[in-house]
């Protein structure tokens, strides 16, 4: 190209590229081609009037604001290239499209989107790798279906890079979903499944709710784009939760961003394809009134187009009207081309119906080039085949470039099996009316039948059953019965009013044995699932109910799980069945809240014996309910069956949970060091501690916290022990948590759980202390070694009495009585600043100071006595006693290391003494001497070596082999831990630290 076209190019993208005027000073900046070609490019352009002046000084604009538009359409990667190398360019660029998207206008977004994700361009956004990230979040919103044919794999492969350059893990499983969609899209279902796997797991790492739920709907968006309809209801009801809530809704958005409900449409579109008419229709109502509340008209007007789409793919002539009219056509005309391309189709359906099937095709004509420039094929159903059927066979052709023929080849071409079954369906009606080999026409028909049924595409299955059912009777052929059978499975699995008369509706008897088969599994779920969630969703789809709630009776009247309906219908609910009692089977007028009054709400209270009392409440206002008054009976009979099945339920959930708690309890108890018996450790002959014992006597039988407080070895974990034993939760279990023996980034685990894939290592779901100690006793030891981010997390457990484990997003309760421990000043560390005021509060409800052994001297021999018993035991010796002057000397000592040291001294004398009294050692500590000492005074010296080792003894003995952490060895020898882990070995103290540490245990 010469040098003075590419240069007109160069400027002609420039132009179009910004949001105002252009002024000459920018393109002079911009340096897209020499001063002298700028200028000839403005007079020639001026001359012609193309380009006229703005107000501004030296500013121009396009005469015709659509010359923009024909440019960015034709640039070419090259063009683009060359222009987007400047931040500011790129930077307009990006204004740009933004301005275009905001006002609807995708045709002109779209390419500047797709070049702002060039390779090329992309470098240069604002914000670095941030303004990457950025761009392709926007892209994934408005361009989600074109992302594959811009390079989606490398461009978020990028986008993924610099995401874990920056830490920015927020964004990454949505990332991870979209690559997972892109490579969908190329046909790799195998790399797609592993995308999909690889971000849920990292969304559950995150531990965030709306990262999960903005993963489960890309992935079950993805699921409908493969046409596996199923499995997308499946992934939505997932993102639910047990209770469904109003889709969320963000005032800070502009009115026209239909971004956050575009998903939530969809998922009313797959309810409807799976014969979940009642869903659906509940869905979209909810969206529109939400809408109209907030003054959003768009959002109003698109829940109108997925109504239209969704009665049309039902073939209701009538409520297909009313939701578009009265501007039929104007919807043809939407700027939006995705819009466009999915409502021409219920319009031009619309008008072939109403025999007029010119403006039918005028529509069809416009529909085919919003499809193209959407680059979004999908047409949820079969409404556009059967439109080019009619066209083919009144007219011997559908439309120019587009055939039925074509279509059903590219139909078959594609992953989506849902459209693949409505294609062999098709194939099958054209092989029929062509003349065509009959095997051929029954193998189409056969392999509909079975992708539709894999997909769960019950509509578009019963209307594949009728007609192989019809042409079978036609030509004699012996599979007339399979299709018979077929097509009344089908029908019986949709709602009671979708076929136009009376004379199909299945008998409520039929579908009713089958539910209650089926709820009758409930309880062989996996234990991950919500067995509430999941039996109000069977319920609701198996009495075709738009909206289905499971109340539990009482004051508060929780909410088990809820389908449909939203908050306020749930408060209408509650407040109505609060203290309401139990009148049976009930069938009521629903509240409204749209001002129409009519439809059902069925009331079935279910009263088990081992379980919660409630009521399984089911609604229809728009279609009409599986059950009548007329079926009072069989709704007792269900009701019956409820009760039975929500208390087969709950003992069989329990048993579960006892059976993971005894296992979880087993492998903690393998996981802790040898302890020895509880009943009768604790010696208190001394006034302190029979204060002590009087304490505990006072407290035990309540559930207050309490707070044991005294120095290093006195004996805290034995007055754990003993509140334990004698309260109320003596047969629950006691589990014990030593705060400082564990690493900062494990505490959360091991109190809090785990799931699997909650990080790096975590191969399996695991329980924490909480959950174990549900019914018990949790003793915390050391709890001032609580980092900051830990008490906020303890506070909340203590505030709100529930918790999530580390990567899960289920809210869980433990029934639990908390004893707390600490050496230190509590109080004094709030006033550093080192503990929180409100959690020392909290703990600080019942404190129990355990004296030192220094103040209780008539208890050291009893404890000497009682240690003396208990090694010699051990090791196979017998001992008589201990002599009168060894236990002077034992009451002489004041024993900085309180019961803990005495307990050590004991257990050395009784490998050191051959009877038959027990020898105590020397106990002078001083066996390394003090600065003060005077060298002459000395009776023994020894090497740096062995001084260093004493003295390093010592230490450990004083922080029981605790390294790190404050207070720890590290801290007192001011050394790093690696350099004092390399010291341990070269000294042999390896073992010395690991009795300490075990000593500290017990």
């Amino acid at each position: 190209m010469p040098q003075q076209a590419r240069s007109t190019t160069l400027l002609e993208l420039a132009f179009a590229l910004q949001p105002g005027p252009v002024s000459i000073d920018q393109l002079l900046e911009w340096k897209l081609c020499a001063p002298s070609e700028l200028w000839t490019f403005v007079e020639e352009r001026l001359a012609r009037g193309t380009l006229i002046r703005a107000s501004a000084p030296a500013s121009f604009v396009w005469n015709d604001p659509t010359r923009s538009d024909e440019v960015l359409a034709s640039a070419e990667d090259a063009d683009w290239a060359a222009v987007l190398v400047d931040p500011a360019v790129t930077a307009a660029a990006l204004q740009t499209a933004r301005q275009a998207t905001a006002a609807r206008n995708i045709d002109r977004a779209r390419p500047i989107y797709r070049a702002l994700l060039l390779p090329s361009s992309s470098r240069h956004l604002p914000g670095g790798e941030a303004g990457c990230i950025q761009l392709v979040l926007e892209s994934n919103r408005w361009f989600f279906h074109s992302l594959p044919q811009w390079g989606g794999t490398e461009v978020l492969a990028r986008a993924l890079a610099a995401a874990e350059s920056t830490g920015n893990v927020a964004v990454q499983p949505a990332l991870v979903a979209t690559l997972g969609y892109c490579h969908l899209r190329a046909g790799d279902a195998a790399g797609a499944g592993a995308c999909f796997q690889r971000a849920q797991l990292a969304a559950a790492s995150l531990g965030n709710p709306g990262v999960l739920k903005e993963v489960a709907i890309l992935v079950a968006h993805c699921r409908m784009l493969e046409g596996r309809l199923a499995d997308a209801i499946a992934a939505f009801e997932e993102s639910l939760g047990d209770v469904e809530q109003d889709p969320p809704f963000d005032p800070a958005l502009p009115k026209d961003d239909i971004g956050p409900d575009y998903a939530f449409f969809s998922q009313a579109l797959v309810y409807a394809l799976t014969g979940r008419i009642g869903r659906a229709l509940d869905l979209v109502h909810r969206l529109r009134l939400r809408a109209k509340r907030t003054d959003r008209p768009i959002v109003e007007s698109l829940g109108r187009i997925i109504l239209a789409s969704l009665y049309c793919e039902l073939r209701d002539r009538e409520r297909t009207r009313e939701a578009l009219e009265p501007d039929l056509e104007a919807w043809t005309h939407n700027p939006d081309p995705v819009v466009a391309w999915l409502t021409s189709l219920p319009v031009a359906w619309l008008l072939q119906a109403d025999g007029r099937t010119r403006e039918a095709r005028e529509v069809l004509v416009r529909a085919v080039e919003a499809r193209a420039r959407s680059q979004f094929s999908y047409s949820f159903g079969s409404v556009f085949l059967e439109l080019l059927e009619e066209l083919d066979a009144r007219e011997g052709s559908a439309l120019a470039g587009v055939t039925l023929q074509g279509e059903i080849d590219s139909l078959l071409a594609g992953v989506n099996i849902h459209t693949q079954g409505i294609a062999h369906h098709y194939a099958a009606r054209l092989l029929i009316r062509t003349g065509g080999d009959p095997e051929l026409i029954a193998e189409n028909f056969a392999s509909g039948a079975q992708r539709l049924g894999d997909a769960g595409a019950l509509v578009e299955l019963s209307r594949l059953a009728e007609a192989a059912r019809s042409w079978s009777e036609r030509t004699g052929r012996p599979d007339v019965a399979r299709w018979q059978a077929e097509e009344r499975r089908a029908r019986q699995s949709l709602p009671a009013d979708w076929s136009s008369g009376d004379a199909q509706r299945p008998k409520p008897g039929v579908p009713l044995a089958a539910l209650i088969a089926e709820l009758g599994r409930l309880r062989t779920l996996d234990r991950e699932e919500t067995v509430w969630r999941v039996l109000a969703a069977r319920l609701c789809e198996g009495l075709s109910a738009e909206r289905c709630a499971i109340v539990e009776s009482g004051p508060q009247g929780r909410v088990l799980a809820a389908r449909g309906g939203g908050d306020s219908w749930l408060a209408s609910l509650r407040s109505m069945l609060q203290g309401r009692p139990d009148r049976g089977v009930e069938f009521l007028e629903p509240a409204s809240d749209d001002g129409r009054q009519a439809g059902q709400l069925l009331l079935l209270p279910f009263s088990p014996e081992y379980a919660a009392h409630g009521w399984v409440c089911l609604e229809n206002r728009l279609t009409r309910p599986a059950l009548g008054r007329s079926d009072t009976t069989l709704a007792s009979a269900l009701a019956v069956q409820i009760g039975v099945i929500v208390e087969n339920i709950a003992l069989w959930r329990e048993l579960v949970s006892a059976r993971q708690r005894l296992e979880q309890e087993n492998r903690y108890y393998r996981d802790q060091p040898e302890a020895t018996p509880v009943a009768g450790e604790l010696v208190a002959h001394s006034a302190p501690m029979r204060e002590v014992l009087a304490l505990i006597e006072r407290v035990a039988p309540s559930d207050a916290t309490v707070l044991i407080q005294g120095e290093t070895g006195v004996g805290k974990e034995l007055v754990a022990r003993e509140l334990h034993r004698c309260s109320l939760r003596r047969d629950g279990p006691l589990i014990t948590v030593h705060i400082a023996s564990l690493s900062a980034g494990l505490v959360a685990s091991a109190l809090f759980g785990h799931e699997r894939g909650a990080f790096t290592g975590a191969a399996s779901q695991s329980k924490g202390r909480f959950e174990l100690a549900d019914g018990g006793t949790l003793f915390l030891d050391e709890i001032g070694e609580l980092g900051p981010e830990e008490q906020v997390r303890l506070l909340r457990v203590l505030q709100e009495g529930t918790f999530e484990r580390l990567g899960g997003a289920r809210t869980l309760r433990s029934d639990f009585r908390l004893v707390a421990a600490t050496n230190r000043d509590l109080k004094a560390e709030v006033d550093a600043g080192r503990f929180r005021q409100d959690l020392y509060y909290r703990l600080n409800v019942f404190p129990i100071r355990v004296p030192p052994l220094r103040e209780r001297p008539e208890e050291i021999a009893l404890l000497a006595l009682f240690f003396m018993e208990r090694y010699s035991r051990r090791v196979g010796k017998k001992f008589e006693g201990i002599g009168e002057a060894d236990v002077r000397r034992l009451q002489a000592y004041p024993w900085p290391g309180n019961v803990r040291e005495l307990e050590h001294l004991v257990e050395r004398a009784v490998l050191l003494s051959d009877g038959p009294r027990l020898k105590i050692p020397p106990m002078d500590r001083a066996t390394i001497p003090s600065a003060a000492t005077p060298a002459a005074a000395r009776t023994e010296w020894v090497t740096a070596e062995e001084a260093e080792r004493r003295y390093l003894r010592e230490v450990l003995e004083h922080t029981c082999g605790r390294l790190t952490g404050k207070a720890g060895a590290t801290q007192i020898l001011g050394l790093k831990p690696s350099t004092l882990h390399w010291r341990i070995d070269q000294l042999g103290l390896r073992g010395f630290l690991t009795q300490a540490r075990a000593r500290r245990a017990r």
